[in-house]
C-alpha cells in the first residue's frame, strides 16, 4: 500500500506487474470507473494485452469478490523498437520530420540525442523516438535483449506513438477489443498522415519522398494486424461534450461547501455564485468565450438576424 494515488483515486496498490488504484466508491459513478490500472511494460510484452489483463483480472478477484462490468482503454503507447547502428542525431530528424503538430522538443544526454518529441505533452497524440538502449542502461530491463535476439545493448531506438482518450476515441476505440482489431490501421494513420520522415525533394510536404527507414517503420503496421483499410479519425471537438465540466464544477462546489461549512445546496451555490461573480468583474466574458472557441476549433455562432 503506497501513502497517496492520483487524482479521484486516492488509494494506490502496487502489485509486482500492475498498479492498482482505487476510488472511494464501491462502483463506478456514470462514466467514471472505480477501479484505475497501469499495467508494467513487462507485462505487457510477456503475455500481450490481452493475457495481461486477464492477469490483473483474476488478481482482483483474488482480491475481493468483485464484478469487472467493463474494460476502458485510457492511454495506449504504440511502439517499434529499431536496430540503427550509429543512431539518430536532432538535425536528421528535424530536417525530415513532417508532421500535423509543429511542437518539437529534443531531450540530450551530453551532447547525444536522447529523446525526439513531436506534439505537446498532455496533448491527444504525441511521438517519442529515444535511445532505447540508454533507457533499458538506466532502468535495467534487460529483459528486452531476448525479445529483440540480440545480445549487445547498443543503437536501439524506438518509434512510440502515445494516444491519449481524446484520440482514442476519435478512432473509435474504447475498449481493448476495438484496440485489437484497429490497431494496424491506427499505426498506419500514424506514420502516413501524422507523422513521417521524407526527403526536402518537393515543396508540397505531403508529395515528398519516404525515407527508406520510415518506409520500415510504416510497413510495421502488418505486424500490428488488419491495416488493409485506411481508418477515419473522427474530429476532435471536446468542449461538444460538456459532461465532464459539469462534474469539475459539482467537485468544485462541495469542496467550497466544505471548506466554508456549508451544508445545504441552496447556500453553496449561491456562495459560488457570488466568489465566481468576483472573479469575473473586469474581464470581457465575451471575447474570452470567442477566443476559447477558437482555440478548441468550434464554429462561430451566426448572429441573429
Amino acid at each position: 500500500m503506497l501513502a497517496s494515488g492520483k487524482p479521484n483515486f486516492p488509494f494506490h496498490v502496487q502489485f509486482p506487474d500492475f498498479q492498482l488504484y482505487l476510488s472511494r466508491t464501491g462502483g463506478p459513478i456514470g462514466d467514471t470507473p472505480n477501479v484505475f490500472v497501469s499495467v508494467s511494460a513487462q507485462l505487457l510484452w510477456a503475455k500481450g494485452p490481452r493475457a495481461a489483463i486477464d492477469h490483473v483480472r483474476s488478481k482482483l478477484a483474488a482480491l475481493a469478490e468483485g464484478v469487472v462490468r467493463e474494460e476502458r482503454i485510457n492511454r495506449c503507447d504504440l511502439c517499434v523498437d529499431m536496430l540503427i547502428p550509429g543512431g539518430l542525431t536532432d538535425e536528421f530528424l528535424r530536417r525530415h520530420a513532417v508532421c500535423r503538430s509543429k511542437d518539437r522538443r529534443i531531450h540530450l544526454g551530453s551532447d547525444d540525442l536522447r529523446t525526439f518529441y513531436q506534439g505537446q505533452p498532455g496533448a491527444e497524440i504525441m511521438l517519442r523516438v529515444y535511445d532505447k538502449s540508454v533507457e533499458i542502461e538506466a532502468s535495467g530491463k534487460t529483459w528486452f535483449l531476448p525479445l529483440w535476439q540480440i545480445t549487445e545493448n547498443v543503437d536501439v531506438w524506438r518509434c512510440e506513438f502515445q494516444l491519449r482518450r481524446t484520440a482514442l476515441k476519435g478512432f473509435g476505440i474504447n475498449s481493448l477489443n476495438d484496440l485489437s482489431e484497429k490497431q494496424g490501421r491506427v499505426w498506419r494513420y500514424l506514420t502516413e498522415e501524422w507523422f513521417s520522415l521524407r526527403q526536402q525533394d518537393n515543396e508540397n510536404a505531403t508529395r515528398r519522398t519516404v525515407l527508406p527507414i520510415w518506409r520500415m517503420i510504416q510497413e510495421c503496421a502488418e505486424r500490428f494486424g488488419i491495416f488493409d483499410e485506411r481508418i477515419r479519425r473522427a474530429a476532435s471537438v471536446p468542449a461538444m461534450d460538456t459532461s465532464f465540466l459539469v462534474k469539475r464544477v459539482a467537485a468544485s462546489l462541495i469542496g467550497l461547501a466544505a471548506r466554508n461549512g456549508i451544508d445545504d445546496f441552496g447556500d453553496a451555490w449561491r456562495q459560488l455564485e457570488n466568489e465566481i461573480g468576483e472573479e469575473m468583474k473586469g474581464r470581457q466574458f465575451k471575447q474570452e468565450v470567442q477566443r476559447k472557441a477558437i482555440e478548441l476549433g468550434i464554429p462561430a455562432k451566426k448572429e441573429a438576424a
